[in-house]
């Protein structure tokens, strides 16, 4: 029931469009084995978007299949048809967010979870277990694409996140991080490790072993061994 899940689909969808894209979606998880069927089924979802209905998870199945299949480019613009205008569909702007990120694409990466984020999507109430990947979706190509302080400063209150501080922690130890690998003063670069590795300290000891705060631990201690 989660409108974040890729499975998600809304109350007012017809059975037929349901039944299809259930199809679709089941085949698309079976790989290879489902392969040869994929196009009969992406064929038969065109068919249905070409006869007038327009939902959004039309649009993102469509969008799916075609990254199966290896048409990136393809897959990215039947995403964005799926948040075009009113029917903005959270499910698929993550899902792009996430393609953008990789493509190094950050800008629109970073105004799609801007844009979930505005929707309240980042909050655990609503986006349930999708929240952290919210802001993720919003954080990390902000990271990576240099805009390290105003990350930093954004997440100078992560103590008083409440459901989300192990998650603003871990992203302000992300920042840290890459900031003290792209600074040239020396001075700098130390003192942001050192507050890296406090605040990780601190995160295991209140929020226990997760496992992406522990690939961060380690990507610390190798950090630390390049000063």
């Amino acid at each position: 029931d989660n409108p974040l899940s890729l499975d998600y689909r809304s109350e007012d969808l017809p059975q037929h469009i349901r039944a299809a894209l259930y199809e679709s979606s089941s085949t698309r998880r079976k790989g290879r084995v489902g392969k040869s069927k994929v196009h009969d089924n992406l064929s038969r979802l065109r068919d249905i978007l070409e006869s007038g209905a327009d939902y959004p998870e039309l649009y993102r199945e469509i969008g799916l299949v075609l990254q199966e299949l290896g048409a990136r480019e393809q897959a990215k613009n039947k995403l964005r048809d799926a948040i075009d205008g009113e029917k903005f569909d959270p499910a698929s702007a993550l899902r792009l967010s996430i393609l953008c990120r990789e493509d190094h694409e950050y800008d629109e990466a970073i105004q799609l979870g801007k844009r979930l984020i505005e929707n309240g999507w980042d909050d655990p109430d609503k986006g349930q277990s999708l929240s952290r990947s919210v802001l993720l979706s919003y954080y990390l190509p902000k990271i990576w694409s240099g805009e390290h302080r105003e990350v930093l400063k954004e997440t100078e209150d992560w103590e008083e996140r409440e459901n989300l501080g192990l998650t603003y922690g871990s992203i302000r130890v992300q920042a840290l991080r890459n900031y003290s690998q792209d600074t040239n003063d020396n001075k700098d670069e130390v003192y942001k490790i050192v507050e890296s590795i406090e605040i990780a300290e601190k995160l295991f000891k209140e929020k226990g072993y997760a496992s992406y705060l522990v690939v961060e631990g380690f990507k610390i201690i190798k950090t630390t061994h390049m000063i």
